[in-house]
């Protein structure tokens, strides 16, 4: 039976209920309905919805610039727009951060000053003169990190006998080998192996004609501009740089050694035509959904240098990819490193679905229409081929099973989710776990809790729909994989649980991100509620979320909120998000009338009501500058993540209210509503 109850059913139902339970009924409800009302007006012409991310905006924006710099491209048109931006962001010591908001970082920076001395700034305007004096603070360019030195040696402002060697012939070598030697996190082969090519011609890019010549461009970022760069620069850059970094001196002697194979020409032709292939295939990968846009910058140089010209058709393609990440608002015009498109269209989906929205309103079945677009190839409808020809991340993929399946249970039936069921199951890693990224059977990744959690989910509730609708029992085979992978998760999510009792995920921060996953995953399988009874499946998980549990209450704030958590830190202010997916953890195990989840709904409740309302609708807003250690992280990048995660939560808490008032266990059916 599809679901066709609007938003205020909630109430008619509760009109006997106590005064006070009442009130809150009728808060969340209202504020469910703002939610809604902002979702509406958010929402993309196509059905979907796009956050703006602020993982490495600053330093993707500065190498698109320098990107088309080097391509030759004209950017008047989006010359003030960038710099309009870049200003925007500019903290007060006129430095620039990783992230927008965050302390300054000396390399970012300075690719942000080069960005816009290329834009045309002048180098005495107020803005770059706070800038050069951070940067020369801070040790001048002599001490920036080994990506932007080989970003400055593009354009000659850097010696390559500055830059460390990195041969093509790494291609070669296994990939845990090459993951010892470098050791950025984000550093696989999308970014690594498009370097090895700079690296192996040595580019010099042309600069734009302004008011000096290209050896003077930085001089004023020089701490000792009168003495001989070559022998300034060539001090190799410490290894904690926030870069790339070389690992050992066991690694420096794989990279002299292979450096000395370039004298073997067929091995080294072979390296570079093996770098090419792979480029070529990124660059087809990065379409559709792809998330990542760094890698494909230093693609594109690195396919012009190997003689494609600017219109062939990789080089289009990979532009053309480049423009799904281009993000535009009052303040400018920026690069986002991460495409969530994908993510916050799944999570606004389910959001809805927990706030009470008709599945067969025709504004939402459009936008369940596109995920489900999403998870199908443009030309043919094969949707074997979608997943082999894109860079997908595994928590998106099942964040939009979830959702699809959620909203239509027999969509378990469909090819479209079968085929990703079946690319999920392809990706589980040997010791139970998944890893974000999944494209490449081959190239295996470290299993991470938050990403395990999330498939696990998924898996659950399919298991769960799969035994109580008949119409499914075709699908046996593949429900056998499902609940086989979801036994193995449950161990490696055991064996990765912390003394304290919480899940990491992949950055050292949001902790209750990845404790929130786990949790919504194993209500799934710690038992099963049949006739008022608790039936246990098993006890092991048991001890797991006793001890889960209460670690997020320990944390909970007096506000009735919760805040970042890192393993160094107790906890910081509390914020609409973080305070969701600790609810969204504990719904599943507390009583609706328990205090921490009524402490924490009227915390989500007060904070919508500190916004301002939008033609009717009204959303959460974070103060908080939210810091991500990696693109991996882009769960609490994006700006929905504060929007979402609340309206799942009060939903889920309204729907879990409403049952315990009728005097019996929380049962859902599976169209969404309760029976």
């Amino acid at each position: 039976m599809s679901r066709t109850v609007e938003l205020g059913s909630q109430l008619t139902a509760l009109a006997g209920c106590p005064p006070e339970q009442y009130r809150l009924l009728s808060e969340t409800n209202q504020v469910l309905r703002l939610a809604t009302q902002y979702s509406k007006l958010q929402r993309g012409p196509g059905g979907n919805w796009r956050g703006q991310t602020r993982i490495n905006s600053i330093a993707t924006t500065a190498e698109h610039i320098l990107m088309h710099q080097a391509l030759g491209s004209n950017l008047d048109k989006d010359r003030d727009a960038f710099i309009s931006w870049f200003y925007s962001v500019q903290n007060s010591d006129g430095s620039w951060g990783v992230n927008p908001g965050d302390r300054g970082d000396l390399s970012v920076t300075v690719e942000a000053y080069l960005a816009l001395r290329i834009l045309g700034v002048s180098r005495n305007v107020d803005q770059m003169r706070r800038s050069q004096s951070f940067i020369l603070a801070e040790g001048g360019i002599a001490k920036v990190c080994f990506i932007t030195r080989i970003h400055l040696a593009m354009f000659g402002l850097y010696p390559w006998n500055a830059v460390r060697s990195l041969p093509p012939e790494l291609i070669l070598l296994p990939q845990h080998i090459l993951s010892s030697i470098c050791c950025w996190p984000a550093m696989d082969h999308t970014v690594l192996i498009p370097l090895l090519i700079l690296c192996h011609h040595r580019p010099i890019f042309p600069l734009p004609i302004q008011d000096c010549a290209a050896s003077t461009y930085l001089n004023e970022l020089r701490c000792k501009p009168e003495e001989p760069q070559e022998k300034v620069l060539c001090a190799f850059p410490p290894r904690t740089c926030g870069d790339t970094a070389l690992a050992s001196t066991s690694s420096d002697l794989i990279v002299h050694f292979l450096s000395l194979l370039k004298y073997v020409l067929p091995l080294r032709r072979y390296a570079l035509d093996r770098s090419v292939a792979f480029i070529l295939q990124t660059v087809r990968e990065m379409g559709g959904v792809g998330h990542l846009s760094r890698p494909m910058h230093m693609a594109i140089l690195a396919l012009k240098l190997e003689g494609y010209s600017v219109q062939s058709r990789p080089l289009r393609t990979g532009l053309d990819n480049i423009g799904h990440f281009v993000y535009e608002d009052e303040d400018g015009k920026r690069i986002l490193s991460v495409n969530t498109t994908f993510r916050d269209s799944s999570l606004m989906i389910t959001g809805l679905e927990d706030a009470g929205v008709a599945v067969d309103a025709p504004w939402f079945r459009k936008s369940v229409q596109w995920l489900q677009g999403c998870l199908l190839s443009d030309g043919n409808n094969d949707a074997s081929k979608a997943f082999d020809t894109r860079v997908c991340r595994v928590d998106d993929v099942s964040s939009a099973i979830h959702a699809i399946i959620r909203q239509d249970p027999l969509m378990l039936r469909s090819h479209l989710v079968t085929t990703a069921l079946e690319w999920l199951l392809k990706r589980h890693n040997s010791d139970g776990g998944w890893a974000s990224l999944g494209c490449s059977e081959t190239l295996v990744r470290q299993s991470t809790p938050d990403v395990t959690g999330h498939v696990l989910e998924t898996f659950g509730l399919l298991l769960t729909v799969s035994r109580r609708n008949r119409k499914l029992v075709a699908q046996g085979t593949l429900i056998d994989h499902v609940a086989s992978a979801s036994r193995r998760a449950i161990h490696y999510l055991s064996v990765t649980q912390q003394p304290c009792g919480a899940w990491f995920g992949c950055c050292t921060r949001y902790h209750i991100y990845a404790t929130s996953a786990v949790l919504r995953a194993l209500a799934y399988f710690i038992g099963v509620k049949e006739r008022n009874r608790w039936t246990e499946r098993d006890d092991s998980i048991n001890d797991d979320v006793s001890q889960a549990i209460h670690w997020l209450e320990s944390l909970r704030n007096q506000d009735g909120g919760w805040g970042d958590i890192c393993w160094r830190e107790k906890g910081g202010e509390s914020t609409a998000s973080q305070t969701a997916l600790a609810l969204l953890a504990l719904l599943p195990y507390l009583s609706p009338m328990d205090s921490v989840l009524r402490n924490g709904v009227e915390y989500l409740i007060q904070t919508q009501a500190k916004t301002k309302t939008l033609a009717g609708g009204a959303t959460w807003t974070e103060d908080q500058s939210m810091r991500a250690c990696s693109p991996a992280c882009t769960y609490i990048s994006s700006s929905y993540s504060s929007h979402c995660f609340p309206m799942m939560a009060i939903g889920r808490y309204v729907r879990a209210l409403r049952q315990y008032e009728h005097g019996g266990d929380l049962v859902f059916d599976f169209d969404g509503e309760c029976k």
